[in-house]
């Protein structure tokens, strides 16, 4: 057997056979340059969790945009609801029981609208703490405390999305 020197500077009883090792060491390591089936699969279920965490992130967030536009419309319309009722005044203001409240119908721009095409039922009541007995239609004593309630909710669902209360008495204090 021939004795040389390695590159590390041992003596190999064997060079020929080192070297081919080495040669098919290097071989195995240039055919694994690709991915593997595992890697892939690992690889596409990280991407895919993640993509359904923003989605979800996506779908809760476009529900909370249209839920405080909702309440930011029913707001609105019942400020307008309240500032009419205000307009008209404490004598010219009917009596509205609560038993049967006067309705009227928006839809998303604020539009009045059918009730079939409306997406929020604006509900009015005006009640009087003292009403002048015997009188028809029912109407408040000089010194009534008139409670103004407006509430709106969704029409599809009823859910009440705001409710507003006021006051009216005689001379507007």
């Amino acid at each position: 057997m021939i004795s040389r020197k390695g590159t590390n500077g041992h003596k190999n009883i064997n060079g020929r056979k080192e070297a081919q090792k080495a040669q098919k060491r290097q071989k195995g390591r240039e055919g694994r340059r690709g991915v593997t089936l595992m890697e892939t699969l690992v690889c596409t279920a990280v991407l895919a969790v993640s993509l359904m965490g923003l989605g979800t992130l996506g779908a809760f967030s476009f529900g909370m945009e249209t839920r405080v536009d909702d309440q930011g419309i029913a707001c609105s319309l019942a400020r307008n609801a309240i500032e009419s009722v205000k307009m008209t005044g404490f004598a010219y203001t009917p009596e509205i029981p609560a038993s049967s409240p006067q309705l009227a119908y928006y839809d998303a721009t604020e539009s009045a609208v059918a009730a079939s095409a409306s997406r929020y039922t604006v509900s009015t009541t005006v009640v009087s703490d003292l009403t002048v007995s015997g009188s028809n239609p029912v109407t408040p004593a000089p010194n009534a405390l008139r409670t103004v309630t407006v509430t709106v909710t969704r029409t599809s669902t009823g859910e009440p999305l705001a409710q507003m209360v006021t006051y009216l008495c005689q001379g507007g204090i």
